[in-house]
């Protein structure tokens, strides 16, 4: 058993469920926040870290990956 002493109430089996299951979701749907005039740049490294469903909207881009492409992006992207 793992130790959840300084977790707090949270802490236990149903925070461990939790937990896998927003990490092996199949996909969430996400939203870059970029600067003005960066959205197609932004969309264009999405889409080469291999992000799906990405659209350019106004402010940044709307895309869809898993747990693990979010944090690929957040190590990755320059826009």
């Amino acid at each position: 058993m793992k130790n959840t002493e300084n977790l707090g109430p949270v802490a236990g089996p149903n925070l461990e469920r939790r937990c896998k299951r927003q990490a092996w979701a199949p996909e969430h749907q996400l939203f870059a926040v970029t600067a003005p005039g960066l959205e197609p740049l932004c969309a264009a490294e999405l889409e080469a870290l291999g992000f799906r469903q990405v659209e350019t909207l106004p402010g940044g881009v709307a895309c869809a990956h898993r747990l693990d492409g979010v944090y690929g992006a957040n190590l990755w992207l320059r826009a």
